[in-house]
């Protein structure tokens, strides 16, 4: 197998399909967000390494969205893709940030959110 010149059209093909598809992630988390604010949802995290799954709580590193947060808001944790809602139950102060804890919402969980 040879080099790939950046001029081939194998080359410009691939840096099409992935700006197209960059493209269409950032359309949908933008579409996502709006939706979640319409709805009331005060943040949006990835469900990645942040949240603590055991002991159910986050902290919010990198949100997608954030506002203030209160005991009672809903947090999406995931993608527009698949993700689940979260109710803040308790708020501390982690090492660095606040570490919010939760209980899931049933309605939310595993389902792609409805992206029009």
């Amino acid at each position: 197998m040879g080099i790939v010149n950046s001029d081939s059209k194998g080359a410009i093909s691939f840096e099409k399909t992935y700006n197209d598809i960059v493209c269409r992630i950032e359309l949908d988390m933008g579409v996502w967000i709006k939706k979640l604010e319409s709805e009331g949802v005060k943040a949006a995290h990835p469900d990645d390494g942040w949240v603590d799954r055991v002991k159910n709580k986050v902290i919010l590193n990198y949100p997608n969205f954030r506002d203030i947060i209160e005991i009672g808001d809903r947090i999406a944790l995931g993608t527009p893709y698949e993700y689940r809602l979260v109710v803040v139950n308790n708020i501390s102060m982690g090492m660095y940030d606040k570490c919010y804890h939760f209980s899931e919402i049933e309605s939310g969980i595993g389902v792609p959110y409805p992206i029009s």
